[in-house]
């Protein structure tokens, strides 16, 4: 399966994340660049939105023209009213006197909070001409873990608050790139620029100037992350404010949860489906195919070795790709079944070397007596999927079990990557051996994918709330049989002699949305 393609256009290849190939291997992790820094995490949902809850509600209620220039007017009305940087620096100078920002942006709901009621009112009345603005600063003062709710409170007045108001407002905020989270860290930044809390070599005169004259000049695929990152160095200068846990604790215990699943998340989703009497066809072909070639009753370590993981994948196939069944978590761990079949057979086919064969086969002979001689331990027990008769004539049928060795390591001493690489299969080891191993092992990432939904609350801060039963997942057919037929052709390749056997084809489902029980019937 290892051919060179041309590489296709994802929907992620612009996005702004470090290759696999940027990672530096550190031990058994790989590790991303920027996690290398010496930097203090600063999570802009978490800790940085809640200080512009109020700009959030503006930005909610007004077109982006209007809003902005309401930062703008915000802007002036700070510069004539507060104190000036040099005055903030002298009543509460920076722990830090290297630090460019000292006190904390002027315009976020901590300092906010600490205006007098005459002056906080003057700045109400200058939001109130944007009235459209006021059911959701009125919802400001209705929660009581918000640094100065009660000027809120006393300059919006209502009986009811309205969260879904807040809710939308806060929606944005998820993602600290979004539109209207750049532009309220610009605000950040523009007010800090006005106030002189931020300086700049003269060689940024230029960025100086589009960032002042925000959004209207220059490249914003420059000027945006240049504000982004502007802003966040400014927040990770300062520890997180502990009252934010407490405002999105009351923010969950007042607000309910949003089920995001879909109905499409129960319903099988199969485009193509494989017919049974194909597979039970081919599994006939195969059949027929090992006896036409078996030349000797003597043990044939490479013919039966390649026959038998040809029939055992036919069987994996025919258990997963069942409509139901393929959309399982069951399935995906047939298909890591297939792929470290698929992967195995290439290596043993590349190398078809007669010791070779012999190890597969008698490290599972090693393997079967393991199993046996673990039954006689213990209490004597034997759990009910194990079948002890059996295990004890496999452990013996090729030869008496006390002259078959155990291998606790690896049949080729390989591991399964190394296998695929000195196999040629690399690529489907990339494609379907890690992802589905997560199914197997039950770690996190399977577990959250199957099991787990984002909350469509965003005061909930879009967390993960459990599924009522878990969702069926993309269908395992199609990638099932491109591994089985590819592994029909190694076959073929082995025993030429058994001529041109036909491949699984694919037939294109009617029934594609029917709706079925997350379990096999």
């Amino acid at each position: 399966m290892s051919t060179k393609a041309s590489k296709k256009k994802t929907k992620f290849q612009d996005f702004n994340y470090s290759s696999i190939f940027e990672h530096q291997k550190v031990g058994k992790k790989m590790v991303p660049p920027l996690n290398k820094l010496p930097i203090t995490k600063n999570s802009w949902l978490d800790d940085g939105a809640p200080e512009m809850l109020w700009a959030f509600v503006v930005a909610q209620a007004l077109p982006r023209e209007e809003y902005l220039k309401c930062f703008r007017v915000v802007t002036d009305w700070c510069i004539k009213n507060l104190p000036t940087h040099e005055e903030q620096m002298k009543a509460a100078p920076a722990a830090n006197p290297a630090d460019p920002v000292g006190p904390s942006c002027d315009i976020e709901m901590t300092e906010l909070a600490k205006l007098s009621n005459a002056t906080f009112d003057d700045l109400a009345a200058l939001l109130n001409n944007w009235p459209n603005c006021a059911v959701g600063l009125a919802t400001l003062g209705t929660l009581t873990t918000l640094p100065g709710y009660e000027h809120w409170a006393r300059c919006f007045p209502t009986e009811e608050p309205n969260f879904d108001v807040l809710a939308a407002a806060m929606a944005p905020a998820a993602d600290h790139q979004s539109e209207i989270s750049t532009d309220i860290r610009w605000f950040k930044v523009y007010i800090g620029m006005a106030f002189g809390k931020v300086q700049f070599p003269i060689k940024m005169k230029k960025d100086v100037e589009e960032i002042l004259d925000f959004p209207n000049s220059g490249d914003l695929r420059q000027v945006r992350p240049l504000i982004r990152s502007m802003e966040g160095s400014f927040r990770s200068m300062r520890a997180p404010l502990t009252w934010m846990t407490d405002f999105w604790d009351e923010l969950y215990q007042r607000t309910g949860c949003i089920d995001s699943s879909k109905r499409t998340d129960y319903e099988v989703q199969v485009e193509k489906k494989v017919k049974q009497e194909d597979l039970i066809a081919l599994r006939m072909n195969v059949l027929n195919g090992f006896v036409d070639t078996t030349t000797t009753t003597a043990i044939d370590y490479r013919h039966d070795g390649a026959f038998g993981i040809m029939l055992y994948a036919l069987s994996v196939t025919a258990e997963v790709c069942g409509p139901s069944r393929a959309s399982l978590i069951t399935g995906r761990i047939g298909l890591r079944t297939l792929a470290e079949l698929y992967i195995s057979f290439a290596y043993l086919a590349a190398k078809d070397d007669k010791e070779l064969w012999y190890e597969y086969r008698n490290f599972g002979n090693g393997q079967t007596k393991l199993a046996f001689l673990k039954t006689e331990i213990g209490d004597g027990t034997v759990p009910g999927f194990m079948d002890q008769e059996a295990l004890f004539q496999m452990a013996n049928e090729d030869t008496w079990q006390e002259f078959v060795d155990v291998n606790t390591g690896h049949w080729a001493n390989l591991n399964l990557r190394k296998l695929a690489m000195e196999g040629g299969t690399k690529d489907v080891y990339d494609k379907y051996y890690d992802w589905t191993s997560t199914y197997a092992h039950g770690h996190w990432g399977a577990i959250r994918d199957s099991n787990f939904v984002t909350c469509f609350n965003p005061l909930h801060r879009f967390h993960r709330i459990p599924r009522i039963t878990h969702r069926l997942l993309p269908a395992v057919t199609a990638d099932a049989v491109e591994l089985l037929n590819t592994m029909l052709a190694l076959l073929l390749k082995l025993y030429p002699a058994l001529g041109d056997i036909p491949a699984i084809p694919f037939h294109e489902r009617s029934d594609t949305a029917q709706p079925q029980a997350a379990s096999d019937k």
